[in-house]
């Protein structure tokens, strides 16, 4: 797997700003050590994309899936998952559990 920085032009990061601002964001993460977690959509039912919080990189290296990695910190990954087609929810959870082993 070939590893690559995208792009340094997000879109709608204003807007991502604006509303962590209104949210205080930064007081409640390092005040109140809170964290935002994401969690998939309630209202939709098939999913083209996997994110996952410290995956197993080899596993990912390995499989034929095309993924985003993010180095969170030492030793510590994010990765934005591709699939070859929309899944259910419950196929989403099967692959996020072979990638997490």
């Amino acid at each position: 797997m070939v590893h690559k920085v995208l792009a340094s032009n997000i879109n709608k990061a204003e807007k991502a700003i604006e509303i962590l601002l209104k949210e205080k964001a930064w007081i409640k993460n390092t005040k109140r050590h809170e964290n935002f977690y994401f969690a998939p959509s309630r209202t939709i039912t098939t999913f083209k994309w996997a994110f996952l919080d410290d995956p197993d990189i080899t596993a990912i290296d390995k499989s034929d899936y095309e993924a985003v990695v993010v180095v969170t910190s030492k030793n510590k990954y994010q990765a934005y998952i591709r699939l070859s087609e929309e899944v259910s929810c419950e196929e989403l959870i099967k692959v996020t559990k072979e990638l997490i082993k």
